[in-house]
């Protein structure tokens, strides 16, 4: 045990001194070549390494979301960097409940953290959609009451959430539904809003499109889960439910 734990110390101390400085170049890089190859070379330690990655180089990730926006290709990286950081391999010797707190915080702080994140949601890119809207849930599930203000307050936050239940890629459709679940669970106002977007007959559309009720599928059972987050208790969304006869 005593070699083993020996052996690690120079491998992790290796992988440190790596992640400074490729967060260093990622955070002081004026080209965008430079910015991706830093990148590249984080999302290679990401998983084993989060707290390291996330220290060093989790603001040049977000401002790199900023600058970049027009290059999918760097955006895929980062968006898969970040949602490594929320998941990285139980078995690292950096794992913690606490390092997905730390990360949904600081993108928390600032509206436009997240209003950059529904921007691409608005994206036709697949990658660019499906990352944002997965990286969202992570946020949300971390810090729910949080995330579920910057919804509220991002120009049409719902509206381009919603929106996503039209897509016909299964893969970006559904981590919408799963998204809106966990955005709508015990959030009346948010609630209201994704109802007036015609989620009802979106969820319905889509429960049809899976095969009806008797199929029973992954997909079905969330949209079950979405429609009774919307009406649980809340007597408008229940009204409009009944009015628009669904």
């Amino acid at each position: 045990m005593l070699r083993m734990l020996e052996a690690q110390a120079p491998a992790k101390q290796n992988a440190t001194d790596a992640i400074n400085t490729l967060s260093g170049r990622l955070n002081n890089a004026t080209l965008l070549e430079d910015r991706r190859g830093a990148i590249l070379g984080l999302r290679s330690f990401a998983k084993e390494y989060p707290a390291s990655v996330a220290s060093g180089a989790l603001r040049g990730l977000i401002e790199s979301l900023k600058k970049d926006a027009e290059d999918v290709d760097t955006i895929k990286i980062v968006l898969e960097t970040l949602l490594m950081l929320f998941n990285p391999n139980e078995r690292s010797p950096e794992a913690s409940e606490d390092i997905p707190l730390w990360l949904a915080d600081l993108f928390t702080q600032r509206q436009d953290n997240i209003t950059i994140l529904l921007d691409f949601v608005e994206t036709n890119d697949f990658y660019s959609r499906l990352y944002s809207i997965q990286l969202i849930s992570a946020i949300s599930t971390a810090r729910p009451e949080r995330t579920q203000e910057c919804i509220l307050s991002a120009p049409l936050g719902t509206t381009r959430l919603v929106a996503v239940l039209d897509d016909l890629r299964d893969a970006v459709r559904d981590a919408g539904i799963v998204l809106l679940t966990d955005l709508t669970r015990d959030a009346t106002e948010l609630q209201k809003l994704v109802a007036f977007e015609n989620a009802f007959d979106r969820i319905f559309n889509i429960i049809k499109a899976e095969g009806g009720l008797t199929q029973g599928g992954i997909t079905i059972q969330d949209c079950l889960s979405l429609l009774a987050n919307l009406l649980r208790n809340n007597h408008s969304n229940q009204s409009l439910f009944r009015e628009n006869g669904t």
